[in-house]
């Protein structure tokens, strides 16, 4: 007997209810398959896009540099880091860039300061922008805050030579007397010289005058060596300065040709 209720057909009902809906799922899965695909590749895009621009800013940085290097142009260098900075402002490009402007202008530390600061709010991690920053205020002398960003700059970044040569400038040559401190300026002045392997005359300069102020014989003694180490490794458009510097604290003694 036939079953003509008004629940006999509904598992039938059910079952081709329930494969439209395995045929929608699949068919939506379908459809989302190219959109997917179409976002793997935009991101896959996105990424090599962003390393071509990278390394064509790096060679770009490298090339400035090596120009900077030989010329000092330092009005063309800052055109240069300027426009690299409006599609790549990072805190190590702002970095150069102020260091740059107060290269160019010693008179106008306020513009290099706030370019640098711009760099710390940017990144408080980048050692770079402190590291400037301690350049800057020594030559201007504010020890208090070369000190300071001398200090940050060597905390995040222990091997950097630079900032330690900075921090002996300051503690051995600031004139306010609070925050002058050979010894510490010793400590700190062998640091730069021993991480860059005793091959870089400013720091071996740095390092003898910081020995010229003890003025004792022993101390002397290794102010001249480093001098003259100093001038017989410098490159020739800057040997000058060291010559000057050996004849004024060794007038009597000779460098060898």
């Amino acid at each position: 007997m036939t079953d003509h209720s008004p629940d006999a057909g509904l598992p039938d009902l059910q079952l081709v209810i329930d494969r439209q809906k395995a045929l929608g799922r699949r068919l939506m899965w379908l459809l989302m398959v190219p959109f997917i695909m179409t976002g793997a590749l935009v991101y896959m895009f996105i990424v090599v896009k962003n390393q071509i621009s990278n390394v064509q800013t790096s060679s770009k940085l490298i090339q400035i540099e090596s120009i900077l290097e030989k010329d000092s142009n330092y009005a063309w260098g800052i055109h240069e880091y300027e426009n690299i900075s409006k599609s790549h402002k990072s805190a190590p490009i702002l970095a150069r860039l102020g260091t740059l402007y107060f290269l160019a202008n010693p008179n106008d530390s306020a513009r290099a300061i706030s370019t640098l600061l711009e760099a710390n709010r940017i990144d408080p991690q980048a050692w770079e922008p402190y590291r400037a920053l301690t350049f800057v205020y020594s030559s201007i002398d504010r020890p208090k805050e070369a000190l300071e960003t001398g200090r940050k700059a060597i905390e995040l970044n222990p091997l950097d030579a630079n900032a330690y040569n900075n921090l002996a400038w300051v503690c051995s040559h600031t004139q306010d007397s609070q925050y002058r401190d050979l010894k510490a300026a010793l400590i700190y002045a062998e640091n730069a010289v021993g991480y860059t392997n005793r091959k870089e005359p400013d720091y071996l300069d740095t390092l003898a005058q910081v020995y010229i102020q003890f003025q004792d014989s022993d101390s002397k003694s290794r102010a001249e060596e480093l001098l003259k180490k100093a001038v017989l490794i410098s490159p020739n458009d800057r040997k000058s300065t060291f010559v000057a510097h050996f004849r004024e604290y060794f007038p009597q003694e000779k460098l060898e040709d």
